[in-house]
């Protein structure tokens, strides 16, 4: 499976560096993860939980629940607002969470997306 680690939605901010639907779908379809960044040069303007939701919202529409997780990428990017360190993630989850993202959901961002692939390849 692919696994595009640090990503985004270009459907949700139409930057270059965001994964296209095609890209999307494909990675989805070979069971791969998109792990979902916190740049705001490449999530777009505005609240960062509500920006990291749009591209949420954006790849499940398009590939479903199962390619979902947090990218975070701490260690590589100034921090935005909101997201400033890992201590910050449990906000962001209440935030999806109260935006309709459901515990199961959840689960599959947080975790067992990722725990999948790497069972998958490693064995």
């Amino acid at each position: 499976p692919a696994v595009a680690s640090h990503s985004g939605a270009f459907g949700a901010c139409g930057v270059s560096r965001n994964l296209t639907d095609e890209l999307i779908k494909k990675i989805a379809d070979c069971g791969g993860v998109i792990g979902i960044y916190y740049c705001k040069d490449f999530l777009g303007e505005g609240d960062t939980f509500a920006r990291v939701f749009a591209h949420l919202q954006h790849i499940i529409r398009v590939g479903g629940e199962d390619v979902i997780a947090l990218g975070s990428d701490f260690d590589g990017i100034p921090a935005p607002p909101g997201l400033e360190s890992c201590e910050r993630v449990p906000a962001l989850l209440d935030y999806l969470y109260s935006r309709g993202m459901g515990a199961a959901a959840l689960e599959k961002l947080c975790h067992k997306n990722f725990a999948r692939v790497f069972k998958e390849v490693c064995g």
